[in-house]
């Protein structure tokens, strides 16, 4: 019995690690763009620690709930809202954590000029030619009279 919540541990981190380690990557990117962006750096390194705090806070919560199921004397409805409450809380710390990512990606920018995709100009960088006037002919052509002798 012991070898399975072995096991069980195991095998619950194993699928942590991941995230673990690209939450780790994105904090100590954030630390390194501190000095240029230093709001944007801000957020993204609390969303980084929110979200490696809830990745590893509530695997371990789980875990230990997990193989605790029958020794604490607690019915298993009671263990169903447990993790249900659990559920919730960890969706919100997700939540909030990729959120303060997504308010980093966009802090620290100002308003930027277009920048033009060729070098060449286009038809419509030239400014538009003045329209001849729509006044009626004072006199009709020659070529609409009649040439009689």
């Amino acid at each position: 019995m012991v070898g399975v919540s072995y096991m069980s541990i195991l095998s619950q981190f194993a699928f942590v690690v991941p995230p673990v380690i690209a939450y780790i990557i994105g904090l100590v990117l954030a630390v390194q763009r501190k000095r240029n962006h230093p709001f944007s750096a801000m957020l993204a390194m609390w969303g980084f620690l929110i979200l490696l705090v809830e990745t590893l806070f509530f695997a371990c919560i789980q875990t230990v709930f997990i193989m605790d199921r029958g020794n604490s004397g607690m019915p298993m409805s009671s263990y169903g809202l447990l993790f249900g409450a659990i559920g919730i809380l960890r969706t919100i710390f997700f939540t909030l954590g990729l959120g303060l990512l997504i308010g980093a990606i966009f802090a620290d920018r100002g308003p930027q000029p277009m920048t033009r995709r060729r070098d060449e100009p286009d038809d419509f960088d030239a400014p538009p030619r003045p329209r001849p006037s729509a006044s009626p002919p004072t006199d009709q052509p020659d070529t609409f009279r009649e040439k009689r002798d």
